[in-house]
């Protein structure tokens, strides 16, 4: 299957194309910003930001948007607002705007999130977890994992050929039992 008629690859470029008329229609201080964390290692890429907010644009199925916005891109957002609040000179970030636009271009949903910093230190707090897991080769616990996450995970097949019995996969179908030892019985003790 070449690009073109890769349905992945046409759906990237229309929401490449639609970002970047959005971009270019608002009047952003800054835009498709790439921000690096050296504190928790790691980096995104901010599609806008402008004073107190930043704005994320996201292209979607109209059969598949539920009229309220996603967790997870709320969270990638407040992330990315911790960041620039945290590790970098002159921002006060403390809005988010997740903006909807139907792939049919018939509708564009925004909603203005206030950014809670908690949640999203406790996110980046998880991130040295998981380096140290790819680093030592161990799955890491699926700490607010979802089987949509799997979807779009390089290493998916890999992670169901593991037979690993302590880590319940996101995925699964069915719930895997693990066996805790079984505690050794307490001889009774007398204390005079």
């Amino acid at each position: 299957m070449n690009s073109i008629t890769n349905p992945l690859y046409l759906i990237q470029r229309i929401g490449d194309a639609v970002h970047d008329i959005f971009l270019n229609l608002y009047d952003f201080t800054e835009i498709e910003k790439t921000i690096v964390s050296e504190t928790y290692r790691v980096k995104g890429r901010i599609d806008g930001v402008k004073g107190n907010y930043i704005q994320e644009l996201k292209t979607i199925d109209e059969t598949k948007f539920e009229n309220k916005f996603n967790y997870d891109h709320y969270l990638q957002a407040i992330i990315y607002a911790h960041i620039l609040n945290n590790e970098y000179d002159g921002y006060n970030i403390d809005t988010i705007t997740l903006v909807y636009i139907m792939r049919n271009l018939k509708k564009i949903v925004p909603f203005d999130i206030p950014v809670d910093n908690d949640l999203a230190k406790s996110h980046l707090e998880r991130s040295p977890l998981l380096l140290s897991s790819i680093h030592q080769k161990t799955p890491p616990d699926p700490y607010g994992s979802k089987k949509e996450h799997c979807q779009w995970c390089l290493y998916k097949k890999y992670c169901e050929k593991d037979p690993c019995k302590e880590v319940q996969q996101p995925f699964a179908t069915t719930k895997q039992k693990v066996t805790k030892p079984k505690p050794t019985k307490k001889k009774p003790v007398f204390v005079m």
